[in-house]
């Protein structure tokens, strides 16, 4: 008989993990300064105009890269309250809040995970993959990601909580969704896609019992309206200051990337006689990151073109380049993929080691492949370090390969013997979102923190599929 009741008090695993991760990160906070991405100078830049004036709200800065339009507002905006709470002490407070936020989500995520695979250990290994891996960089460091991860994963957690547990959307849960998926798409220039990619979801968290139709569309818009007006205001905005309607310029950058990616694998975007073209080619003769800069600043003292005509005319040679070369596109999609999202997936030795380079620019041991190749010097730290590498690393992969690869087998099998029960459909939704955010950043360039919100959720799946869960007829009952 189909189990339709599912513990939802706290446990010692819930406890014993946020416990240990917050441990980890109160430690961490201790030991480690903000880190230094590149990045975090231009989110502060953002700041110090916020605080220099008003004038910033009226007219956009002369530069080839305004950052006012380059980057999203809304980091930029945390950043400033707490410059002007507390000081100095800001970038401390930062990471408190970052980790904080982490930590909800977290808890959030294993209730949600623990639903989902009627299993603490389950939970207990998915959260603690997440929460000790590449992430607690992030949340060290003054960049969006944290708080846009932690908000992601909220959102996910929560529409598997309403769905496994067959608890009605309220109105003020949805508000709270809205306002988190307002943080995502102020967040970055691609932000509403992200929020978008999880829509299956968030539609899940609205198929509650007994609801109407109408009533079950506006709990599905809530989440999204804040996000969606934000996006719109701040286009009108731009529109006022520039005469041109957008919402970032951050195209100037990021689409050309993959351009470059798909050159180096066969394509020839820069072919043609167009001013753009032979920019490139005089501009950019090695194709590299910091190149993309001095043809921006061609573009726009040359040819006086504005930071959004850039932008929009480096989409444009990206969807061309896409449309007129798909063997190099193909290509470059499936190399883009990070190897080390699937090897570090729960992998505390991989990830920890990542966090702490990352936040220091220095290792406390050798690159893994440096070990094995015999290229460092023998010591039993390096060993040791390796053992726990491999330990983590042959798990990642298997759950990872069975995330990917074996679910829709498993998928189908339980339909054809059960039909598309809750769990099943929940399963597959996730599966399908995950892959999607995965794809979404296979097709431009994958960062680890992009996609890392995605890492507990496959494991999740991962685990699952190599479960026996996953081959019973028993279900914890239908979609209906």
């Amino acid at each position: 008989m189909p189990n339709v009741f599912i513990r939802t008090e706290p446990s010692h695993w819930f406890w014993g993990t946020l416990t240990l991760l917050a441990v980890t990160r109160l430690i961490a906070v201790t030991l480690y300064s903000p880190t230094g991405f590149p990045d975090r100078l231009g989110y502060l830049d953002y700041s110090d105009i916020i605080l220099s004036g008003t004038q910033w709200l009226h007219t956009l800065e002369q530069s080839h890269l305004p950052t006012t339009s380059f980057r999203a507002m809304g980091y930029p905006i945390i950043l400033t309250g707490m410059r002007i709470i507390t000081g100095g002490a800001f970038d401390t407070a930062i990471q408190v809040l970052q980790c904080g936020a982490t930590l909800l989500s977290c808890a959030l995520l294993f209730k949600a995970l623990r639903a989902l695979l009627h299993s603490d250990q389950g939970a207990c290994i998915a959260v603690l993959g997440f929460g000790l891996s590449v992430n607690l960089a992030y949340e060290l460091s003054i960049l969006p990601d944290a708080f846009s991860i932690a908000a992601w994963i909220a959102i996910v957690a929560t529409g598997l909580i309403h769905w496994m547990l067959r608890r009605r959307l309220s109105l003020w849960v949805a508000f709270g969704l809205g306002l988190l998926g307002l943080y995502i798409v102020m967040a970055r220039g691609n932000g509403l896609h992200l929020l978008l990619l999880a829509l299956p979801i968030l539609w899940l968290a609205c198929l509650h019992t007994g609801a109407s139709h109408s009533k079950r569309l506006g709990l599905f818009i809530l989440p999204l309206l804040p996000g969606l007006i934000a996006y719109q205001l701040v286009s009108s905005w731009n529109e006022y200051r520039t005469g041109e309607r957008f919402f970032t310029t951050g195209g100037q950058i990021a689409l050309v990337q993959p351009v470059f990616a798909m050159e180096r694998l066969g394509a020839m975007p820069f072919s043609g006689t167009d001013d753009l073209s032979q920019l490139y080619r005089q501009r950019a003769p090695e194709r590299l990151y910091e190149q993309i800069y001095e043809v921006n600043k061609a573009l726009y003292t040359e040819f006086s073109m504005s930071p959004n005509q850039i932008a929009q005319a480096n989409i444009a040679l990206y969807l061309r380049t896409v449309r007129t070369h798909p063997g190099s596109f193909i290509l470059m999609f499936f190399d883009n993929f990070d190897d080390k999202f699937a090897m570090g997936l729960v992998n505390p030795a991989f990830g920890l080691h990542e966090a702490h380079r990352l936040a220091t620019g220095a290792r406390i041991f050798p690159g893994f492949s440096s070990i094995v190749k015999g290229k460092q010097p023998n010591g039993l730290g390096n060993y040791l370090f390796a053992g726990l590498y491999i330990f983590g690393m042959v798990p990642s992969i298997l759950l990872f390969t069975a995330a990917i690869l074996l679910t829709p087998f498993r998928v189908i099998g339980r339909i054809r013997h059960i039909g598309l029960d809750r769990e099943t459909l929940a399963i597959l939704t996730l599966w399908t979102v995950c892959l999607a955010v995965l794809a979404y950043y296979c097709a431009l360039f994958m960062e680890l923190c992009y996609v890392i919100m995605t890492s507990p959720f496959l494991i999740a799946i991962g685990y699952w599929s190599l479960s026996r869960r996953s081959r019973i007829h028993g279900t914890v009952g239908t979609t209906t």
